[in-house]
Order: C-alpha cells, then sequence, then structure tokens
C-alpha cells in the first residue's frame, strides 16, 4: 500500500518519524471544521498539530482505510495509520526505500517520455517539496505552512521561500525578454526578430569567451 506512505509525506510535510508512528486516531477525515490529522507535538502550547489535508488526499485515506480494513489489518484508534506488511509500524529505513523506489519508478516513466530522471530523493525531500507548493499555493503564507509542518523555527521554512524567490525573479526577467520579444515581432516580423536574438546571443558568448 505505498501510496499513504509517500503520498502522505509529500502532501503533508510530515517528517519520516511522524509517519512510522501515525495512529488511525489520528485521523480526522469527516470533521464538519474540514479533513485533518491531530499530530502530536511538543513544539505547540497544546502538545497537538492540526494539519489540515486537501480534498484529494482525504479521499485517497478513504480508499487506503478500506483497503486496510479489508486485508485484515487493525483500522480501531490504535491501529497504524501507514502499516508495514504485517499491519505494524513501519521504520525509518523502510520509509526511506518506499520513497526511493516510488522515485526510481518515477524517474524510468520520464526517461521514457524523453524527460530528465528525478534527483536523489529522500522523506526529506518530500517534506521540502510540500513547502514549496504550499507556499506557492498559498501566496507565501509563512506562518500557515509552519504550522502545517511543525516548524517552531521558521529558519527551513524561510529558506525554502528564499529559493522560491530568486526562481520568481529570475521567471520575471525571462518574462520581460518575451514581451519585448513579442513587441519586436509585431514591429519587425518574427523572422528579425529572431535573427536579432541570436545575434545578441552570439554577441553575449564572444564577450564571455573574450574575458
Amino acid at each position: 500500500m505505498p501510496f499513504p506512505r509517500h503520498g502522505a509525506a509529500s502532501s503533508t510535510g510530515h517528517r519520516v518519524g511522524e509517519l512510522c508512528e501515525l495512529r488511525i486516531g489520528q485521523f480526522r477525515l469527516h470533521d464538519p471544521a474540514g479533513a485533518r490529522l491531530r499530530i502530536p507535538d511538543a513544539q505547540t502550547e497544546a502538545g497537538v498539530r492540526e494539519v489540515q489535508l486537501s480534498p484529494d488526499l482525504s479521499e485517497q485515506l478513504v480508499i487506503h482505510l478500506d483497503r486496510l480494513r479489508r486485508a485484515g489489518h487493525p483500522t480501531g484508534p490504535r491501529g497504524m495509520g501507514v502499516p508495514h506488511s504485517r499491519g505494524g509500524r513501519p521504520s525509518r529505513q523502510r520509509m526511506a526505500k518506499i520513497v526511493a523506489e516510488a522515485a526510481k519508478a518515477a524517474s524510468k516513466r520520464m526517461r521514457g517520455r524523453g524527460l530528465p530522471p528525478l534527483p536523489h530523493v529522500t522523506p526529506h525531500t518530500l517534506r521540502r517539496t510540500y513547502i514549496s507548493i504550499a507556499l506557492l499555493a498559498n501566496n507565501f503564507d509563512v506562518l500557515w505552512v509552519m504550522g502545517q509542518v511543525g516548524h517552531a523555527d521558521s529558519k527551513m521554512t524561510l529558506d525554502v521561500y528564499a529559493q522560491l524567490q530568486q526562481r520568481v525573479k529570475r521567471a520575471h526577467a525571462a518574462a520581460f525578454d518575451r514581451l519585448v520579444r513579442q513587441a519586436r515581432e509585431q514591429l519587425h516580423g518574427s523572422e528579425e526578430a529572431t535573427g536579432d536574438a541570436d545575434s545578441l546571443q552570439r554577441r553575449s558568448r564572444a564577450i564571455v569567451a573574450a574575458q
């Protein structure tokens, strides 16, 4: 049952130790206030972190619980949320292996489509990926993301934030070039505009080579 293991890591930003300890009694999938997980967290005042779940992940977890039930695994409050094949607590090493195997399979599919493979992927990689996506999806709401992933110290969240800001700045620069190129095409035609861009690139490379 691989999805909830690496899926939960990439869709909630959990620490690998939190996933290993996750119990079914911590699931709140049908709560009127919204689906969430209640994660024991000594860094919060209440000692519990409320992690909001996306609708897609909530549906996947409902399906996952049904699979556990049909497989004969414990599904009471003390049952493991992401158990190993015999229903018990998975190890951190096993979690890391599952993530690595999923990344390897994804890279194989990507190569088949002519795309570059994934870099080395670990559970911590998925946690950072979640932070990146959550920041982008929520207009860089740093405090909300910190609450989701359990950051009492904002350093890691802000490190990811700074990296994303640098990418945004590069995207802005590329957008500027596209806008200028489109204006040239409208004024002079696409062939001349393309020629100007090619000429600029050749001159730029020549300057760099001469330095």
